[in-house]
């Protein structure tokens, strides 16, 4: 899948759950903002590990405490989800949650 107008951002780390009830497992990655599909995808070693169309996010939220991102969405059959993900704390952080907001135009709430 080409990414040639995607900005991507390093330093993510996403959570993903294995067993119920097991603890969240991070997985190092970089969260790609794809003009040309208009989506959000997490990478890590060349491969999508989640992709979430701007058209599918219903709401998201920051927790600078914790640099914790989520996303809430709906999926194919319109049953809502969410995704967390853990944002490094450099100076592009700011400027990726702003590019989210604007991208999917769904407002951030910060805490």
């Amino acid at each position: 899948m080409a990414r040639a107008q995607g900005t991507a951002y390093e330093g993510v780390k996403l959570y993903r759950q294995g067993a119920p009830n097991a603890k969240p497992v991070k997985i190092q990655c970089s969260l790609n903002l794809d003009a040309n599909i208009q989506a959000l995808i997490f990478i890590s070693k060349g491969q999508d590990l989640r992709s979430l169309s701007f058209r599918s996010i219903t709401s998201m939220s920051f927790t600078r405490k914790h640099n914790l991102l989520t996303i809430q969405y709906k999926d194919a059959t319109g049953s809502g989800q969410f995704v967390q993900c853990e944002l490094d704390n450099g100076n592009s952080r700011d400027h990726l949650l702003a590019t989210i907001e604007s991208k999917t135009g769904v407002a951030l709430t910060r805490s």
